[in-house]
């Protein structure tokens, strides 16, 4: 199902408007191809928004996150696209966010944890192939006491693809009993290259802060033993990069979102 059919079925509404404030909106809402779009959740309420890039171009997005409120939050690159999202979270609220890259695309997300007692959850994938570039990148901005966020970037290159993880976890003064984790893990196919640089900028002292960063080749032993049971190199291959990044794709909460991604990630497997 494409996203103009969702659309037409009545399962999600575009959002069409610069600026909307959200009051407990159960509706799942579409924004495509965002340029300086700035959603408010309004204090104890909950939203789910799907953000959809179709087309190349430079985009932005702006989401503040009131008291108390919840952010359900997917975002999906289908488009060689420039991207800056801004969400600013206020006490108690929380943030689940799932970003998927399938194109050339630079994704830069900052977080702003701006109140007490606040969670965010970001999981974000990246597949690049051929000769594209794709590029991820999380700043988590704990500035209040005793907030907690978790972030987890998977990503995939194949061929002369290039991938990159830009990550930094900044913890104010004022932050005390932060606890934070960010983690990148990823894959290197044919002569493609990922860089991963996740960091830490920590000025309290009474905090719980993690991060780091794998980068690995396929699992050969794996392969091999795949493709004793009758599988060819590539399939044992597919099935291998597709274990990988499910983890990822399950974590998106919407049945027709996930299902669509699912469809969008099988293309690209095809060519491996």
């Amino acid at each position: 199902m494409t996203i103009e059919e969702l659309i037409s079925t009545g399962e999600m509404s575009a959002i069409r408007q610069r600026e909307i404030l959200l009051k407990d909106d159960s509706s799942l809402r579409l924004l495509l191809n965002p340029h300086n779009v700035k959603c408010t959740i309004a204090d104890n309420s909950s939203a789910r928004i799907v953000v959809v890039y179709t087309k190349p171009t430079q985009s932005g997005a702006e989401f503040i996150v009131g008291r108390g409120a919840t952010l359900s939050l997917v975002e999906l690159y289908l488009s060689n696209v420039l991207s800056q999202t801004a969400i600013r979270q206020e006490t108690d609220s929380r943030l689940k966010l799932v970003e998927v890259v399938l194109e050339g695309a630079s994704a830069a997300t900052t977080v702003e944890l701006s109140g007490e007692h606040i969670e965010s959850e970001v999981d974000a994938l990246f597949m690049a192939m051929g000769s594209e570039h794709c590029c991820i990148d999380i700043n988590m901005r704990h500035l209040k006491p005793q907030c907690k966020s978790r972030s987890l970037v998977k990503g995939v290159a194949t061929d002369r693809a290039t991938g990159e993880f830009r990550g930094m976890v900044y913890v104010a003064q004022d932050a005390q009993q932060t606890d934070a984790e960010q983690q990148c893990k990823n894959i290197e196919l044919g002569q493609s290259r990922i860089n991963a640089m996740p960091q830490l900028e920590i000025y309290a002292d009474d905090v719980r802060c993690s991060h780091g960063a794998t980068i690995g080749k396929s699992d050969e032993e794996a392969l091999f033993y795949m493709r004793q049971r009758g599988l060819s190199e590539s399939a044992a291959r597919r099935l291998q990069v597709e274990g990988f990044i499910n983890d990822i794709i399950e974590r998106c909460d919407f049945e027709s979102i996930r299902t669509l991604i699912e469809a969008e990630v099988s293309k690209r497997l095809e060519r491996l």
